[in-house]
């Protein structure tokens, strides 16, 4: 799910209810429906913040935070910027079987960016 702290409060608590019963109903429908299901939920802010702001249920974010991975931002993240660059550009090279380099003003020019 992206970014799960800018859902409506009213869906985060059918999500909560699903995630807690394991159960659901189709809109319209009458019967209750067994769902076996996995969530992964990003965001790009602070939970522990979102909650205190009240923008993200703590229960929720409680049931969601099983597993936590933290990723820096891509400009914290020295050379990975490059690394991706290419790995794109030889992506792209292979799709189009082209050839083609980046060159090193565009390299500096991505660092470059904050």
């Amino acid at each position: 799910m992206d970014e799960i702290t800018e859902t409506a409060p009213d869906f985060q608590v059918r999500l909560l209810r699903v995630l807690e019963t394991n159960t659901y109903a189709r809109v319209g429908g009458e019967c209750e429906l067994w769902a076996d299901v996995r969530i992964a939920a990003e965001t790009n802010r602070d939970p522990l913040t979102t909650v205190r702001d009240r923008q993200l249920r703590e229960d929720l974010m409680y049931c969601l935070a099983v597993f936590l991975i933290e990723l820096p931002p891509l400009r914290a993240r020295g050379k990975d910027v490059e690394l991706l660059a290419h790995e794109f550009v030889d992506k792209f090279n292979s799709a189009a079987a082209v050839n083609r380099q980046l060159a090193q003003t565009a390299i500096e020019t991505l660092r470059s960016y904050s």
